[in-house]
């Protein structure tokens, strides 16, 4: 594949529809697109595989973390990576079903840094009955040396199905 169309397929074409790979740190930032991109599938599959190592290695020591919808609270607080990895397996362990679909990741970056918003929808199941929530989920990372999760926000816009489902599931943690 060509550098143009590697920028292409990485959504990094520049505004004449160049490649970003011809400025300079340009390949460096298709590296730095694709670590991130591997930090996105490490969050979905972790919770999908219940594979709290792999989840955890999205993050770094602290994270902002605010989801109001499910663990309260309009404000955003801060968390141990570990803490907040573990808390959200053992509530996803509780499903006999996951799945996290995250699409159309928008990435911006300022230095070692980068602000990505992307689409989430994560459905939750036992049995027949379902809980699905869906919508834009913006992540902060810092390259740390590896590209780490800072910053989560998902803020939820669609709901279907039975949300007693995850509140029986996550209230066990109270």
């Amino acid at each position: 594949m060509s550098a143009e169309a590697t920028g292409r397929a990485f959504g990094a074409a520049t505004a004449d529809g160049g490649s970003p790979a011809r400025r300079p740190g340009g390949v460096e930032r298709l590296l730095d697109r694709a670590e991130i991109a591997d930090r996105i599938a490490d969050l979905a599959l972790g919770l999908d595989l219940l594979d709290v190592v792999r989840y955890r290695r999205c993050f770094a020591d602290v994270v902002r973390v605010r989801n109001p919808h499910f663990r309260g609270g309009a404000e955003f607080r801060d968390v141990a990576g570990d803490e907040w990895a573990e808390s959200v397996c053992a509530t996803q362990a509780r499903f006999t079903t996951r799945v996290h679909v995250l699409t159309n990741p928008s990435v911006a970056f300022v230095g070692t840094e980068a602000d990505v918003v992307l689409t989430q929808q994560a459905t939750f199941g036992v049995g027949e009955a379902f809980y699905r929530v869906a919508g834009p989920l913006r992540l902060g990372l810092a390259r740390l040396p590896a590209w780490r999760i800072t910053r989560l926000d998902f803020e939820v816009r669609v709901v279907e199905g039975d949300r007693a489902l995850f509140e029986r599931a996550w209230g066990a943690d109270r």
